[in-house]
């Protein structure tokens, strides 16, 4: 069993997912908690962190929350990276997300193919105010991640 500390362990990784989403929630941001299996979380489209008429489609609180909390950011990235070192869990994260996008696509939502890190989306605010987006999302993650992705 990890160490509670050790660099890449699951209490590792929690304690900076936790301290990542307390820091956005400092902000002002509507910000919901990490999902087990998942990235990082996506903001709601009420959340206050999207702005559709914006050049990104992100809001100036989600632009100033992004760079407050970017060390925590980091943090929760350097845990992910020692903790994916497991070859199976990568390939099985990357299978989910490939089978969430290809559901969105089955229902008329535009995305992308996920790639290590990067958005699903072109567009991300937009994407979130889409009705097809919005009627699609809670099953497709149901669909690929299972109860870890169910929206709650």
């Amino acid at each position: 069993m990890d160490k509670p500390d050790a660099a890449g362990s699951p209490d590792t990784l929690k304690k900076a997912q936790d301290a990542y989403v307390a820091c956005m929630r400092k902000t002002g941001l509507k910000f919901p908690d990490f999902k087990p299996g998942e990235g990082p979380p996506q903001a709601e489209a009420d959340s206050g962190y999207y702005d559709a008429n914006s050049h990104d489609g992100i809001s100036e609180l989600g632009r100033k929350a992004n760079e407050t909390c970017k060390p925590q950011m980091a943090k929760v990235g350097e845990a992910m990276d020692k903790e994916s070192k497991d070859p199976k869990l990568e390939a099985e994260n990357k299978r989910k997300f490939q089978e969430y996008a290809n559901c969105l696509r089955d229902k008329g939502v535009k995305v992308n193919d996920p790639k290590d890190g990067g958005s699903l989306f072109d567009d991300a605010g937009k994407a979130m105010e889409d009705s097809k987006f919005k009627a699609a999302d809670p099953a497709c993650r149901q669909q690929a991640f299972g109860n870890d992705g169910a929206q709650g």
